[in-house]
């Protein structure tokens, strides 16, 4: 599994992506809007908050067909619709979200 992975790493596929990664990498994204200045080392206190549930069919679909449709992960539908709520809210078309994966993604089929 290592041995593949590190082949994957270095191969060709990766080396045609890579420019197109750094070059997203590279961007100057803006920071969020905020509309209360808070200097450092000091506590934001947030006063109000926006909440909603889905109903249990839409939690369904969204759990077990939608992410098909689009030949994705479902993480990647709750991406896109996280970018398109802070795009709505916010205004902004670019915003950054650092990521972690457990690194067992399936990237090599059958690996």
């Amino acid at each position: 599994w290592a041995l593949l992975q590190k082949e994957y790493a270095a191969g060709k596929k990766l080396e045609k992506e890579r420019t197109y990664w750094q070059q997203v990498c590279d961007q100057q994204i803006a920071g969020l809007p905020q509309d209360k200045a808070v200097e450092a080392g000091e506590v934001a206190v947030i006063d109000s908050s926006e909440s909603f549930a889905l109903d249990k069919q839409t939690t369904e679909l969204l759990q077990t067909r939608v992410h098909g449709v689009y030949s994705t992960e479902i993480n990647d539908v709750l991406l896109t619709g996280f970018g398109l709520a802070l795009k709505e809210v916010l205004s902004v078309d670019k915003s950054v979200l650092k990521m972690e994966g457990h690194g067992r993604e399936e990237i090599i089929e059958g690996v």
